[in-house]
């Protein structure tokens, strides 16, 4: 399960805007079973972490971040 603020990546394309291996932020997790999940997911790819789509997906969606990918992020944020 994941919690309210995690950062994850989509395990495959879930729109036409969400690419698989996007990276996004859960917005809200829904009481269900299986829990649900509001996520915005954001644009990684060209620098500027404009905002994709905000979608609900289920847990089998999306994937933890490595640590090797939350290293990255960390290091990105300290030189902006």
């Amino acid at each position: 399960m994941f919690n309210l603020y995690d950062g994850i990546k989509s395990r495959k394309r879930l729109s036409s805007k969400v690419p698989e291996d996007s990276l996004g932020t859960i917005l809200i997790v829904y009481d269900a079973n299986p829990p649900v999940y509001e996520i915005e997911f954001i644009n990684m790819y060209d620098g500027s972490m404009d905002s994709l789509d905000v979608l609900t997906v289920n847990e089998f969606d999306i994937r933890e971040l490595s640590e090797e990918e939350v290293e990255f992020l960390a290091e990105r944020h300290r030189k902006a």
